[in-house]
């Protein structure tokens, strides 16, 4: 990830530079979407289990 920020940040036109690093900021709000929606699926499963448990 780091390697390919570099390499668009050193890109001469500036156009492909910032589209390459808004696809990377994309990319990574959409994993970050993705991890938020798996934690709260888990912390649903643990409190049933609690729930169950009590």
């Amino acid at each position: 990830m780091t390697d390919r920020v570099r390499a668009l940040r050193a890109a001469e036109k500036q156009k492909d530079a910032i589209a390459g690093l808004e696809e990377i900021i994309s990319g990574l709000i959409s994993d970050k979407a993705e991890v938020t929606r798996i934690a709260q699926a888990y912390q649903s499963e643990l409190v049933s289990q609690r729930l169950y448990e009590w």
